[in-house]
């Protein structure tokens, strides 16, 4: 049984000195390419990343609105 395409793929390789994990995060700008740790300010790369994906997503010209309802939203920085 496959994993549905929702899932991001992923490995663990165990045949160096230390276990070396392969996802799709890695290909992010979450992570760092040098070290393969993530970025030092990982919290604000993320709140940004998540931000542009959801511009990218308001912007796509084929994207469908099945409903439209009015929140309230506040943005506050830490």
């Amino acid at each position: 049984m496959g994993l549905s395409p929702q899932f991001p793929s992923r490995h663990i390789n165990h045949d160096s000195k230390y276990p070396v994990t392969t996802s799709d995060i890695s290909e992010t700008r979450l992570i760092d390419s040098r070290t393969s740790y993530p970025v030092s300010e990982l919290m604000a790369s993320l709140q940004s990343f998540y931000e542009d994906m959801i511009i990218t997503l308001l912007s796509e010209p084929h994207l469908i609105v099945a409903s439209s309802d009015s929140v309230g939203a506040k943005k506050l920085r830490a």
